[in-house]
């Protein structure tokens, strides 16, 4: 599997999810140490999961804290 071949295949977002097993976990883990272009990719991805959260994040119901502290 090459760098392209990777970053096309969804294996990344994968990782940052911790949906992989064990032999595909130190696979990406070797090339995140190896490849600077891997890094960029994983970098780019956790700010688009946290984008992705932010824009869907739900608020609490008004007076939530105060209930949950009496």
């Amino acid at each position: 599997m090459n760098k392209k071949t990777v970053t096309e295949s969804g294996i990344l977002e994968l990782y940052l999810l911790g949906d992989l097993s064990a032999d595909q976990k130190a696979f990406v883990e070797k090339l995140r140490q190896n490849e600077v272009d891997v890094r960029n990719e994983l970098l780019e991805i956790e700010k688009a999961f946290q984008y992705y959260a932010i824009l869907n994040a739900m608020k609490a119901p008004q007076g939530l804290k105060k209930k949950i502290l009496n």
